[in-house]
Protein backbone atom coordinates (compact mmCIF):
# COMPACT_ATOMS: atom_id res chain seq x y z
CA UNK A 1 0.00 0.00 0.00
CA UNK A 2 1.28 3.59 -0.84
CA UNK A 3 1.80 5.98 1.97
CA UNK A 4 0.61 9.41 1.08
CA UNK A 5 2.53 12.28 2.90
CA UNK A 6 -0.21 15.29 4.52
CA UNK A 7 0.79 18.41 5.14
CA UNK A 8 -0.53 18.82 8.35
CA UNK A 9 0.95 22.28 8.68
CA UNK A 10 -0.68 25.28 10.30
CA UNK A 11 -0.41 27.37 6.78
CA UNK A 12 -1.87 24.69 5.07
CA UNK A 13 -4.55 24.51 7.15
CA UNK A 14 -4.81 27.84 7.44
CA UNK A 15 -5.97 27.94 3.28
CA UNK A 16 -7.62 24.90 3.49
CA UNK A 17 -10.53 26.40 6.16
CA UNK A 18 -10.42 29.59 4.20
CA UNK A 19 -11.11 26.83 0.78
CA UNK A 20 -13.90 25.66 3.04
CA UNK A 21 -15.39 28.78 4.24
CA UNK A 22 -15.58 30.58 0.93
CA UNK A 23 -16.61 27.11 -0.48
CA UNK A 24 -19.73 28.01 1.19
CA UNK A 25 -20.16 31.47 0.85
CA UNK A 26 -20.00 32.35 4.39
CA UNK A 27 -18.53 34.63 5.93
CA UNK A 28 -15.78 35.40 8.84
CA UNK A 29 -18.44 36.17 11.45
CA UNK A 30 -20.70 33.57 10.79
CA UNK A 31 -18.15 31.21 10.26
CA UNK A 32 -16.52 32.23 13.65
CA UNK A 33 -20.30 32.06 14.95
CA UNK A 34 -20.86 28.26 13.96
CA UNK A 35 -17.64 27.28 15.52
CA UNK A 36 -18.25 29.12 18.78
CA UNK A 37 -15.07 31.33 18.06
CA UNK A 38 -15.04 34.83 18.09
CA UNK A 39 -13.99 36.26 14.49
CA UNK A 40 -10.63 37.26 15.63
CA UNK A 41 -9.90 33.67 16.37
CA UNK A 42 -11.01 32.58 12.95
CA UNK A 43 -8.27 35.34 11.46
CA UNK A 44 -5.73 33.65 13.50
CA UNK A 45 -6.57 30.54 11.55
CA UNK A 46 -6.85 31.87 8.13
CA UNK A 47 -3.21 32.98 8.87
CA UNK A 48 -1.80 30.13 10.37
CA UNK A 49 -1.58 31.80 13.63
CA UNK A 50 -3.68 29.07 15.69
CA UNK A 51 -5.60 26.18 14.56
CA UNK A 52 -9.29 25.04 16.11
CA UNK A 53 -9.85 23.10 18.82
CA UNK A 54 -11.46 19.06 18.03
CA UNK A 55 -14.78 20.67 19.24
CA UNK A 56 -14.93 24.03 16.94
CA UNK A 57 -13.94 20.99 14.38
CA UNK A 58 -16.59 19.22 14.93
CA UNK A 59 -19.24 22.60 14.69
CA UNK A 60 -17.77 23.29 11.83
CA UNK A 61 -18.15 19.63 10.22
CA UNK A 62 -22.20 20.13 10.84
CA UNK A 63 -22.45 22.61 8.36
CA UNK A 64 -20.88 20.13 5.56
CA UNK A 65 -17.16 21.93 5.61
CA UNK A 66 -15.09 18.86 4.84
CA UNK A 67 -12.75 18.02 7.87
CA UNK A 68 -10.87 15.55 5.59
CA UNK A 69 -9.84 18.14 3.16
CA UNK A 70 -8.92 20.82 5.95
CA UNK A 71 -6.92 17.87 8.06
CA UNK A 72 -5.12 16.25 5.51
CA UNK A 73 -5.85 17.71 1.81
CA UNK A 74 -7.81 14.98 0.49
CA UNK A 75 -11.48 16.03 -0.32
CA UNK A 76 -14.40 13.61 1.44
CA UNK A 77 -14.94 11.10 -1.42
CA UNK A 78 -11.40 11.03 -2.93
CA UNK A 79 -10.51 7.56 -3.68
CA UNK A 80 -14.35 6.31 -3.66
CA UNK A 81 -15.99 8.47 -6.39
CA UNK A 82 -14.79 8.06 -9.60
CA UNK A 83 -14.48 11.29 -11.03
CA UNK A 84 -15.04 14.88 -10.27
CA UNK A 85 -18.56 14.87 -11.21
CA UNK A 86 -18.99 12.28 -8.43
CA UNK A 87 -17.66 14.18 -5.29
CA UNK A 88 -19.83 17.26 -6.24
CA UNK A 89 -23.14 15.09 -6.43
CA UNK A 90 -22.49 13.92 -3.19
CA UNK A 91 -21.04 17.27 -1.70
CA UNK A 92 -24.51 18.75 -2.92
CA UNK A 93 -26.52 15.80 -1.45
CA UNK A 94 -24.89 16.41 1.79
CA UNK A 95 -26.79 20.04 1.95
CA UNK A 96 -30.34 18.75 0.69
CA UNK A 97 -33.09 18.61 3.56
CA UNK A 98 -34.11 15.16 4.41
CA UNK A 99 -37.49 15.36 2.37
CA UNK A 100 -35.01 16.47 -0.67
CA UNK A 101 -32.72 13.66 -0.13
CA UNK A 102 -35.82 11.12 -0.65
CA UNK A 103 -36.99 12.83 -3.73
CA UNK A 104 -33.33 12.61 -5.71
CA UNK A 105 -32.57 8.83 -4.27
CA UNK A 106 -36.92 8.03 -5.90
CA UNK A 107 -35.66 9.94 -9.22
CA UNK A 108 -32.35 8.16 -9.52
CA UNK A 109 -33.70 4.69 -8.01
CA UNK A 110 -36.82 5.62 -11.25
CA UNK A 111 -33.64 6.14 -13.65
CA UNK A 112 -31.19 3.46 -12.83
CA UNK A 113 -34.23 1.12 -13.37
CA UNK A 114 -34.44 2.18 -16.86
CA UNK A 115 -31.01 1.38 -17.92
Amino acid sequence: MESQQMDVSLSTIAARLRDERKRLGMTQETFAEVSGAKRRTLVDWEKGVSSPTATQLSALGSINVDLLYVLTGHHLGQGICESEQEVTLVRMFRNLSASQKEVVLLLITELAAKN
